[in-house]
């Protein structure tokens, strides 16, 4: 199956499309409408797993193809999804970025590859608890989550907040953070190779007991307000992972990379690849070189393992001190580039990926910058 945005009008963005896959990467300068294109991805997410989504459609019986298969579910054809997605999109867009008058011209492509489908796999299955089947690759997505810009001053804010946020991706991720500290019992998931990730990322844990989040390292306990910047917008992931399988979420995560060391990007960036062989569904924005080039490397190995004989490979993961659920597929990655045509307008580009990703940007960049010390160096020495 593929499913293409097709975008008319979206903030600053005129006239592109994005394919959908389970690894969205959006880069490029900022104003140019990469949080934007990430909640059209998010809305869609929403419509398929949200009850309030449910609802609406519960009570839209009576538009062509939408039928109550059962006293909980509901059978929807593409066509009538494509039409509420268009109608639909702009109003969940909105209310993200907290302006009820916000705008735009998106519509959303279907197409079945194969012709193999039974009738009921050509429809979106939903149910009141938000469960939702579309084909086999969306089918265990039961949940969404969203770590917004800025998240780390937000960890620690109780839901009583919400009348003071304008944005409602704040909202959102404080509804979702506060889900996460409720007590509950830990996914039954294998998380040996996990949990050793995220403590070598996080060195401790984070906890939340009698109504506080801490984080704890050794036989420090600090308040979650108290702790390193990194660890305040990581603190989500951790409580997140620690409560939901891999496979059954999808998450937006705007700028990985804030307030990470260079050291710290690269190994989020392997746990974001381990989290994509796992079954999460991702999408990211970054303006981060050292993020996409250590992606760039585990994409690489990926072509690798298709050239060389298994000992030889094994042996070159164990010199890089690389594990093999780390190396990341291409055909898994959508990744696009946020740019500005010849009309100064936004435009989405698709970045082919043959081996890797496409840094230009940051080369032009570095390069200006090179030519710029030189210069300033050239004058002073002289």
């Amino acid at each position: 199956m593929q499913i293409k945005f097709k975008i008319k009008k979206l903030g600053p963005i005129v006239d592109s499309e994005i394919e959908l896959k389970p690894f969205m990467l959006f880069s490029g300068k900022s104003g140019m409408g990469k949080s934007y294109t990430a909640f059209l991805v998010y809305a869609f997410y929403e419509m398929l797993t949200s009850e309030e989504e449910y609802k609406r459609y519960s009570n839209n019986l009576t538009v062509p193809d939408i039928t109550l298969s059962d006293e909980h579910s509901l059978l929807i054809s593409f066509e009538s999804f494509k039409a509420y997605f268009h109608s639909n999109a702009t109003r969940i867009i909105g209310y993200l970025i907290g302006y009820e008058k916000f705008k735009c011209n998106v519509s959303i492509e279907i197409n079945e590859e194969q012709k193999s489908y039974t009738e009921s796999q050509s429809f979106f299955w939903l149910n009141n608890e938000g469960l939702c089947a579309i084909d086999y690759l969306y089918k265990d997505i039961q949940s969404i989550y969203l770590l917004p810009p800025a998240r780390g001053g937000f960890v620690d804010f109780p839901p009583s907040v919400f009348s003071k946020l304008g944005a409602g991706m704040y909202k959102e991720f404080i509804s979702q953070l506060d889900e996460l500290k409720s007590p509950t019992k830990e996914t039954s998931q294998d998380q040996n190779f996990l949990d050793t990730l995220l403590n070598d990322i996080f060195k401790g844990k984070i906890v939340h007991q009698h109504g506080n989040t801490e984080y704890s390292s050794g036989e420090m306990l600090l308040p979650i307000s108290a702790a390193a910047s990194s660890i305040k917008e990581l603190a989500p992931v951790f409580l997140l992972l620690k409560k939901k399988n891999p496979k059954d979420f999808f998450l937006l995560w705007e700028e990985p990379e804030t307030h990470l060391h260079p050291i710290l990007q690269r190994k989020v960036a392997r746990l974001i690849s381990y989290l994509i062989n796992s079954g999460t569904q991702i999408t990211i924005t970054t303006h981060s070189d050292y993020l996409i080039n250590q992606l760039n490397n585990l994409l690489k190995l990926f072509s690798i393992k298709q050239k060389i004989e298994d000992p030889e490979f094994i042996s070159l993961l164990e010199k890089l001190g690389i594990d093999k659920q780390f190396i990341l597929n291409p055909e898994m990655i959508g990744a696009y580039f946020f740019d500005e045509n010849e009309s100064g307008e936004a435009v989405v580009k698709k970045q082919t990926i043959d081996t890797a990703l496409p840094v230009d940007s940051f080369r032009t960049l570095v390069a200006e910058m090179m030519e710029e010390t030189d210069t300033i160096n050239d004058a002073l020495y002289e």
